[in-house]
């Protein structure tokens, strides 16, 4: 696996960036039914190599950038990114909205239950993602502990379960 975009947004919200990256070996299969993407959609001038789609996220990065996500880890390490010289640091929202059982939801579903939004498309939008990332975020750092707990609760009403698996699970993928 490897990535094939990322998308980088302001603390309100707004998408500053988004950017389709070329594959560095042969693609075995495109996941279509998660990336939208096709074979040709990530040739040419359409998508930047690995390297430069990194050193451009780099740049644009803001050094005391908080990274806001859902597992960012991973696209952290995907992007080569290092925590104090890259950005500040990260916050992890399947650890904020884990409940006491220590059950963690996907972004679609905390999105749904907590917002109000679903994804306007049945593809992977990696704008959405951070885009709802930053409201969560917004919504849990201005919560008293209280409401914080009523949130987590809420991740867990009849009205909203099952929770809703995340696009990629949905799509057969891990």
């Amino acid at each position: 696996r490897m990535p094939c975009s990322y998308a980088l947004v302001d603390g309100k919200g707004d998408c500053v960036k988004r950017t389709l990256i070329q594959p560095s070996r042969e693609v075995v299969s495109y996941l279509t039914p998660f990336t939208g993407l096709h074979p040709g959609d990530l040739d040419g001038q359409r998508a930047l190599s690995l390297d430069r789609a990194r050193r451009e996220l780099q740049e644009l990065l803001p050094r005391r950038a908080i990274l806001v996500g859902q597992e960012p880890q991973g696209d952290i390490e995907w992007m080569s990114l290092n925590e104090g010289q890259d950005f500040t640091g990260t916050v992890n929202l399947s650890e904020i909205f884990s409940n006491e059982k220590g059950m963690v939801f996907s972004l679609r579903h905390e999105a749904r239950v907590l917002l109000g939004r679903e994804p306007d498309s049945s593809v992977h939008d990696p704008c959405w993602d951070a885009k709802v990332s930053i409201d969560l975020y917004k919504l849990a750092s201005s919560a008293s502990p209280k409401e914080l707990a009523a949130l987590r609760e809420k991740l867990t009403k009849k009205e909203f379960w099952p929770p809703k698996p995340s696009l990629a699970r949905e799509c057969g993928y891990q």
